[in-house]
């Protein structure tokens, strides 16, 4: 059969049952079209509304803009309406669409489009397919018939579900419109041109906290300001708090204020503008507040400066110092000085005060003349400073503005210290002799301006109680005599033998003591300082304990005599293994080399360190048995070293003074002595160990740091091993001597044994004869 194009679309006449289904088909398709395009175009209209309202509520966006979106407002709805809805509905599907689609749901075998065709092209049918014809259209109008009621053609929830979301949208547009009826009344009328406006829900105020310097006229905030002087400003957001608050300037610039305060329907916006320099101009906007009612309005005005600061010290008299003039600058003063400080100011006219910090004191300027040719008028004060303190220039001109940032000034003021002692004999603070001993006191006192005085305070000690200070006055001489007089009596020292009778008023006992302290005053007018000594005690013990401290003290030489022997021959092993490895063929001088002579020559430096340490404990060893007195036949060995001690200003140990004496002792210009004399010779046999033989064996390993040639190194460590020897001969001899001192004692203790038997058997018998 041929196919031929339709000319109409028109009722299936021959199948009533089938164009029923067909008709209600299409009613079906035409309402879910209407109502997929009604419930879009609800929607679209319902956001398009919720964007202009909030836009324009928010924004406050310009009239023609309002315009429109009103027109939006009318047209997208429409357009929507008709793309997807109303303009659909002339392109639904004809008859044979609809038997097409009633053909794909229910399977019929093209029996309904077949009775569809052949009804519609019935005139271009022959005769012979009538009966054909006839059979298909009867089928196909009994199949319609067995149809259900519901045809399963169709899914229309969708758009059954868009019309009820654009129902639901445009009910709830309508309640938030019949909520807020002014507020809807409002945005129709802007939405299509009116000029109706929004209620305001954010207020702002605008202000200077200022304490000065602030005119207010209604809405216009004046206010006058120093140049260079920070302007604070505050902004109060009442009602609805915006996130941000902006300040316009006049010249188009704007300032981002942040929120540092908020509380209930309450915000304060602040900030600072620093050192300001010029006009300003400004308004406040923020949220919904665009009314710019209040208007700032800031005058830069030249404030009150300082020029220039003159500092008049004059030292307190006693202190010999001058009086000096010193400009723009911090100072430092001695204290109790007359400080006058003078300020030259501008502009003329302006007054102030000063407040001297820490202790927050304000004093009134009063006028004066500034230390110079010209002597200009200034403002000044007057201080007599005892601490050091901090001041600044409060200043105010006739117009009432005052110096923004004064800078702020020192003076320190330094105290007028107590005389300071330094002892130089006895060596310690514990000094332990006899009851005939002598009291070898060398002091060195420094002082900032002058010692006027100095004296010994001197108490017994005992078990029961501590008798009163007795003072003892003190002989002080200028360690510089060549210095000014202002400043010959700033270091003195002095020199005293004591003998510990005389200070205690009478003979010690055996276990008595003494407690002494040197007291020192200065030139200090008015109150001088004083200054104190730390405490020496002195002890006072029989002569069998002394002469049992005195070997302790001998045996603690011997033991260290001892460890320096062994101490060189390891340093002298050291420098011969270096000699061996340069006589070695191939040998170079690297850098471990190297590195190896330098820390051989700084063992060296350590023994002659520990020589040095030896002899000054021996020296003080001896000195210690000289003033104790022990030696009777040493009296003039006793003299001689205290007129050493009275000549020397050396503050430190001093191997010429000692060496003098032993080269005087053993020239036998001091005549005899006991068992001291045999210390004097031990102490000489120290100093040639650590002035002579050490340091000479140290020299000689530092020169071999500087040469350059294998020649060289090997003659300088060949000279140093011998240096070396020297010193372990000299080291060597010193320990021997020390051994025959023990020898010594021992036969004296085994002597004052016999004796002290002899006179118990003495009196045992003059016992027995009286019987």
């Amino acid at each position: 059969m041929a196919a031929t194009k339709p000319t109409t679309d028109r009722a299936l006449d021959a199948t009533p049952n089938l164009e029923r289904r067909l008709s209600g088909l299409r009613r079906s398709l035409a309402l879910f079209v209407t109502a997929r395009g009604l419930g879009l175009a609800l929607m679209v209209l319902v956001a398009w509304s919720a964007f202009a309202f909030v836009a324009d509520f928010h924004l406050g966006v310009p009239r023609p803009i309002r315009i429109a979106h009103g027109v939006l407002l009318v047209a997208l709805p429409l357009v929507v309406l008709w793309r997807l809805g109303l303009g659909l509905l002339g392109r639904l599907p004809d008859r044979r669409g609809l038997a097409a689609m009633l053909e794909r749901s229910h399977s019929s075998n093209d029996l309904f489009t077949s009775a569809t065709d052949f009804q519609l092209e019935g005139q271009h049918l022959s005769p012979a397919s009538k009966p054909l014809v006839e059979r298909t259209l009867c089928s196909a109008d009994e199949a319609a018939a067995k149809l259900g009621p519901k045809l399963l053609v169709l899914d229309g929830r969708r758009p059954l579900a868009q019309l009820a979301g654009g129902l639901v949208a445009l009910a709830l547009g309508l309640g938030l419109a019949a909520s807020q009826p002014e507020h809807t009344r409002i945005f129709a009328d802007r939405l299509f041109g009116g000029s109706a406006g929004w209620p305001q829900l954010t207020f702002l105020t605008l202000d200077v906290p200022l304490d000065t310097g602030v005119e207010r006229e209604g809405d216009l905030i004046r206010v006058r300001l120093a140049r260079g002087e920070d302007l604070p400003i505050s902004v109060l957001a009442e009602g609805q708090v915006p996130s941000a608050v902006e300040l316009d300037f006049e010249d188009g610039t704007q300032r981002r204020l942040p929120l540092i305060g908020k509380q209930n329907r309450t915000g304060t916006f602040g900030t600072t503008l620093r050192s300001v320099a010029s006009d300003l101009v400004f308004t406040a906007t923020g949220g919904d507040d665009e009314r710019r009612m209040q208007r700032v309005e800031v005058q830069v005005m030249t404030p009150p400066d300082l020029l220039g600061l003159a500092l008049t010290v004059t030292p307190p008299a006693y202190s010999g110092l001058p009086k000096r003039v010193l400009f723009d600058r911090d100072i430092e003063v001695l204290a109790g000085s007359l400080v006058e400080i003078q300020a030259q100011v501008e502009p003329a006219g302006a007054t102030g005060s000063v407040r001297l910090l820490p202790e927050d004191r304000v004093l009134d300027l009063e006028p004066g003349s500034f230390p110079t040719e010209a002597a200009p008028d200034s403002l000044g004060f007057t201080i007599t400073p005892e601490r050091s303190l901090r001041f600044r220039f409060e200043l105010v001109d006739e117009d009432g503005l005052v110096n923004p940032d004064p800078g702020l000034w020192s003076v320190k003021v330094t105290e007028d210290r107590a005389p300071r002692f330094e002892l130089a004999s006895p060596s310690s603070l514990t000094l332990e002799t006899t009851s005939a001993g002598v009291l070898p006191l060398a002091y060195f006192i420094e002082d900032d301006f002058g010692v006027e005085s100095a004296r010994l305070l001197v108490a017994r000690r005992s078990a029961s109680a501590d008798t009163e200070p007795t003072p003892w006055p003190l002989e002080l001489l200028p360690l510089d005599l060549a210095a000014s007089p202002q400043t010959r009596d700033r270091s003195v020292y002095g020199f005293a033998a004591l003998r510990l009778a005389e200070l205690a008023g009478e003979e010690l006992e055996d276990g008595a003591g003494l407690s002494l302290e040197l007291e020192a005053r200065d030139t200090r007018a008015g109150e001088p300082n004083v200054g104190r000594s730390a405490t020496l005690t002195v002890r006072v013990l029989g002569p069998e304990d002394y002469m049992r401290r005195v070997q302790d003290r001998l045996s603690s030489v011997r033991r260290r005599a001892s460890e320096l022997y062994d101490l060189q021959v390891e340093k002298q092993q050291r420098t011969a293994e270096l000699s061996e490895v340069l006589l070695e063929e191939g040998a170079e001088l690297t850098t471990a080399l190297r590195l190896d002579l330098a820390a051989a020559a700084t063992g060296q430096r350590r023994v002659a360190a520990d020589a040095s340490a030896l002899t000054r404990e021996l020296a003080i060893l001896v000195g210690d048995v000289l003033h104790a007195r022990i030696d009777p036949e040493a009296d003039r060995q006793l003299e001689q070293l205290d007129l050493l001690l009275a000549a020397t200003t050396e503050r430190r140990f001093d191997p010429v003074l000692w060496q003098t004496l032993v080269s005087h002792h053993q020239r036998g210009r001091l005549g005899a002595a006991g068992f001291a004399g045999h210390l004097i010779d031990i102490l000489g046999l120290g100093l040639d160990l650590s002035e002579t033989s050490a340091p000479t064996a140290r020299a000689a390993l530092d020169r071999t740091e500087e040469l350059g040639s294998f020649e060289d190194l090997v003659l300088g460590l060949d000279d140093a091993r011998a240096r070396q020897a020297e010193n372990l001969v000299a080291i060597d001899a010193l320990l021997e001597r020390l051994a025959e001192w023990d020898n010594f004692q021992s036969v004296l203790s085994l002597t004052r044994t016999l004796l002290e038997r002899q006179k118990a058997v003495e009196q045992r018998t003059r016992d027995l004869a009286t019987q």
